[in-house]
């Protein structure tokens, strides 16, 4: 059962007093998903606002959901090494205000952040409420939650933390200006749709497992290999890594006509969605856009 906690700034605090979380609705509580989560298992969640993105304190996310704050300092920095790499575009040194009242830096992550650190995180005795957030999570559609209130905001929030940090990245790797604008103004629209489409798998069913099954099938059908293989064949960590901006914008198609097939012929469940996903393959030729993202036009007039 969730606990309720009168402040999470008191590392040393608890309490006993149980509280039954309602069914999550996301239509009626445009609050961002981890305030919900917050308040519903009474801890404290310091977070702040940068320019349209919210971040939030590890360690307060951490100790409340495990239900003991005094050792979420240990806990968060052994979750942080499991998942470092993936949370690095998440993570952001903020200010913290501690219960005596000093201001420390720490790690403040985004929601998404929030989410990766607690797919880790292991239920036991001690911590049931691990299991009882994590369920509530999947209920109310964590992955899609930016989506569900601004889905603008969606394409925008990750590319304000990350465009300049991949912008370098690129040139480092010999990209020329334009390439690096085009792949990451692809990559952006790339984004957007995933987001939305995950949207709709949630709304038609999706759970658990399904997301991976059916995001490995429309990078299959965008790219010719899954995200999977993708990982094993370029040795990353993560599956959008390593993809050229046709292969993005081709991932953009596949998930933008996916997501009308899906309202359009009112799919529902993991085989009806996959199905879809399928036939956007014959909507396209893969090598063709390849090519044209590969050509630069001469100037047909004289730029002004």
């Amino acid at each position: 059962m969730p606990r309720t906690n009168p402040s999470q700034l008191d590392m040393f605090g608890d309490s006993d007093l149980e509280v039954k979380p309602t069914p999550p609705n996301p239509t009626s509580d445009a609050r961002p998903l981890p305030l919900i989560v917050a308040d519903k298992w009474g801890f404290a969640l310091q977070h702040h606002d940068i320019d349209g993105v919210m971040y939030y304190a590890a360690i307060d996310w951490v100790g409340g959901m495990t239900g003991n704050p005094s050792n979420a300092r240990v806990a968060y920095s052994k979750l942080n090494k499991i998942a470092e790499n993936e949370l690095l575009l998440s993570k952001q040194q903020l200010k913290y205000v501690a219960a005596d009242g000093k201001k420390y830096q720490v790690d403040f992550l985004t929601d998404k952040g929030l989410y990766r650190i607690s797919q880790d995180m292991r239920v036991t005795k001690k911590s049931l409420a691990i299991g009882e957030i994590k369920r509530y999570l999947a209920d109310a559609g964590a992955f899609a939650d930016l989506a569900r209130r601004d889905p603008e905001a969606a394409a925008r929030a990750f590319a304000k933390t990350s465009d300049q940090r991949k912008y370098a990245e690129l040139k480092a790797q010999g990209f020329t200006d334009f390439e690096a604008d085009q792949w990451l103004d692809v990559r952006a629209k790339e984004r957007a749709s995933t987001v939305a489409i995950r949207a709709t798998w949630q709304a038609r069913g999706a759970s658990g497992k399904d997301y991976a099954i059916l995001t490995n099938r429309v990078t299959e059908v965008a790219t010719g290999r899954t995200a999977t293989e993708h990982k094993r064949d370029l040795q990353v960590s993560n599956s959008r890594e390593g993809l050229s901006a046709g292969e993005n914008a081709l991932i953009h198609v596949v998930s933008s006509i996916s997501d009308i097939l899906h309202k359009s012929r009112n799919s529902f469940g993991l085989p009806e969605l996959s199905t879809d996903i399928g036939d956007t393959e014959a909507m396209f030729n893969r090598d063709e856009i390849e090519r044209q993202f590969a050509k630069r036009r001469p100037r047909l007039t004289d730029g002004k």
